[in-house]
Order: structure tokens, then C-alpha cells, then sequence
């Protein structure tokens, strides 16, 4: 631990890294630890760190569409991580940590022997519990130099990023204003349940910080499509209201999964994201390949889900604009049983959003360092 206290001490530009964790009882500690030695948390959105009542003002949502930004990352390189947790979903940053390679002191934490680094870089693993090592570094470390200027950068580029993000929803339905009035809607003391793919990437960029008491989880262990909706509706039987957010082709690939919402009248709501396929693919190379992409890797359906919604006793609604969308959700949380919101978006779109977004972000950047 001595090479992780003296950064500490000396008063780097570090970070805290946060991937996905389910134990939300460490978010107030490393909340207290960022806050303690100033220092930046770059917070997954599974990482429990992005919703409850912990002090969040150290907390860096945007760094995913920051670091898309090649002049931003290749100058603004920290000297040490702290990481909590898995490796976050967000591709942006494992790029930009395999960029530096062996220029970063890379900390790990983790309360399992194992080795939980698929970056390849040199890492130091710390295998502690992580709430008791924060507790730890905050009393131990108390002649530290703190980074001020560091951090205010980050924060102050995190806002820039949010408020482009968060402008503009647009007349037409978009997946990633979907999260975020999705965000606005959930109850407190819920759970939202991400499916793979799209979804929760769009979480990554769009779910922003709150006080909600909200438990965002996923099945990212398969790193699929089979299963999300079984899982959900296992989660939704501990008691707490579940909303399960996810694509068509995720929904379709386990519909049968609702008959056990249906046997046990488990009360959830399931946001669907039809972009007619596999949205995620459209991002890749192989789009460029035009005769075969759409039978291979876009496999649009073409299904009608009300018919089968019905079949297993839920309710359906379909949203053709932000007001209905709302106000789905809302009726949905009003509901006993399962109840299915079906938001129509076309996959071409949503690729021009996602980078029309992360060029506004970077033309921002680049104006603000010529101020």
C-alpha cells in the first residue's frame, strides 16, 4: 500500500475509478475518500455510486463521452487510479488506460483473490475490504498536498459534457433522452435493472447523478442478450419495485421469462427500446458492409409485442412521443402486475445522435481551453 499512500501524500493528479459493484455500502466511503484527498470519481453506473444520499459532488458522470474526445484525452493523463470494483462498461476508458499502459500507477481493489483486469496494463492489486481501506486512507493520510486545480478541471468538464448531453430531446424519441426521463420516473427505494448492449451504454451517458435511493443492476457476466428478462423478474421478487430497461431483440430472446411474472403477479415495469435489431452494431466496422450487415448483425424482428405482452396478463404501452412515454411510466408504477412500455427508435438515428452529441462536446472542450 506504500506506493498508493505516498500518491496521496504528494498530491497527484489521481483518480477514483468506480466499476460495477453491487454492495452499495461502500459509495460513502469512497465518496468520503475522494473528498478527503480531491480527488475526481469516475463512476460506472453500476458502481451504486451515481444514486443515493452519499456526497456526490466529487462524482464524474460524463467521462465516457469526454474521453471520445482525442486531443482532451491525450493531455489531460492522471498519475495514479484507484479502482473499485469491475471494469467499467465505458470502452472510452479502457482505450485510454491501454494508451498510457505503464505511465499510470494503477491501484485495484478488490475484497476477492482474483484478477480483474482485462486492460493488460501493469496493475498493483490491493485485496481488502474496500470500505475499510477508504476509512483507512482518510485517517491515515493527514499531512497530504490536495490536487484542487485537478479536480475543479474535471468537474468543471464534466458539466460542460452534461449539458450538452442533457439538451435537446427533440420532438422524435431517442434512447438516450429515454433514460433520461426513465431517471426522472423511478421510484424511490426501486431498482433498475440494464440490459446489455445499447441500454446500458445509454445509462452510462445519460443516467446523471442523483439523491434517489435507486439500485442500478445488470447481467453483465454473459455479456448478453439471453436471460435479462428472467433475471429482472427474479430481481423483482425480493419485493422491491424492479423497472427492467432493455432492447427488443434482449425482450424477445427471453419473453418466456414473463410467465413467471404472471404465475406470481411479481409487479414490474419493462421499458423496451425497439430499434428493430441490434443496435449496438451500427457503432462497429462491419456497418460499412451493406449486403450482408442487416441479415447478420442488425437481425431486425419485425414483431408485434402486444399480442405476446397479453399472453403473459401484462399491461402494454406503446409511446409515440415524450408525453406519452411519461405518462406510461407513470400509470406503470401505478399497476400491481407486470406492465410493458414500448419505445419505438430507429437505430440510424440514434448512431447520428450518439455523435452529434461527442462532437458538440468536444467543440465545447476546444473553446473552453482557447478562453
Amino acid at each position: 500500500m506504500t506506493p498508493l499512500v505516498q500518491h496521496l501524500k504528494n498530491g497527484g493528479r489521481g483518480l477514483i475509478v468506480c466499476g460495477p459493484e453491487a454492495n452499495n455500502h461502500i459509495a460513502e466511503a469512497v465518496a468520503e475518500l475522494a473528498i478527503k484527498h480531491a480527488l475526481p470519481i469516475f463512476a460506472d453506473p453500476l458502481s451504486q455510486l451515481r444514486a443515493g444520499q452519499h456526497d456526490k459532488r466529487n462524482i464524474i458522470e460524463n467521462y465516457d463521452s469526454l474521453l471520445k474526445s482525442e486531443s482532451f484525452k491525450n493531455d489531460y493523463r492522471p498519475d495514479f487510479i484507484i479502482r473499485f470494483g469491475a471494469m467499467p462498461v465505458s470502452k472510452a476508458y479502457l482505450k485510454w488506460i491501454q494508451q498510457y499502459g505503464d505511465e499510470i500507477d494503477h491501484f485495484v481493489v478488490d475484497r476477492h483473490l482474483s484478477y480483474r483486469e482485462p486492460s493488460g496494463v501493469k496493475t498493483k492489486f490491493i485485496w481488502a475490504d474496500p470500505e475499510m481501506l477508504c476509512n483507512q486512507l482518510v485517517d491515515l493520510v493527514t499531512d497530504e498536498v490536495r490536487n484542487e486545480n485537478w479536480l475543479e478541471f474535471w468537474k468543471s468538464m464534466n458539466v460542460i459534457a452534461k449539458n450538452h448531453m442533457l439538451a435537446e430531446p427533440g420532438e422524435k424519441l431517442n434512447e438516450g433522452h429515454a433514460v433520461v426521463y426513465l431517471a426522472e420516473a423511478l421510484p424511490e427505494e426501486s431498482v433498475l435493472y440494464v440490459g446489455n448492449s445499447m441500454p446500458i451504454r445509454d445509462v452510462d451517458s445519460f443516467f446523471m447523478a442523483t439523491p434517489k435511493q435507486i439500485k442500478i443492476l445488470a447481467n453483465r457476466g454473459a455479456n448478453g442478450i439471453d436471460g435479462v428478462v428472467s433475471s429482472a423478474v427474479g430481481t423483482a421478487a425480493s419485493g422491491k419495485r424492479v423497472t427492467l430497461l432493455l432492447g427488443d431483440l434482449s425482450f424477445f430472446h427471453d419473453m418466456n421469462g414473463l410467465l413467471a411474472a404472471k404465475q406470481h403477479d411479481i409487479p414490474i415495469t419493462i421499458v423496451v427500446i425497439n430499434n428493430n435489431g441490434g443496435g449496438i452494431f451500427s457503432y462497429l466496422p462491419q456497418v460499412e458492409h451493406k449486403d450482408y450487415f442487416e441479415e447478420l448483425f442488425g437481425t431486425p424482428l419485425g414483431i408485434d409485442f402486444l399480442p405476446s405482452v397479453k399472453m403473459y396478463g401484462g399491461s402494454y404501452h406503446r409511446a409515440e412521443n415524450w408525453n406519452q412515454y411519461q405518462q406510461a411510466l407513470a400509470d406503470s408504477y401505478q399497476e400491481d402486475g407486470m406492465s410493458v412500455v414500448e419505445v419505438i427508435t430507429n437505430r440510424t438515428e440514434h448512431v447520428d445522435f450518439h455523435k452529434a452529441k461527442w462532437k458538440s462536446i468536444e467543440e465545447a472542450i476546444l473553446e473552453w481551453r482557447r478562453r
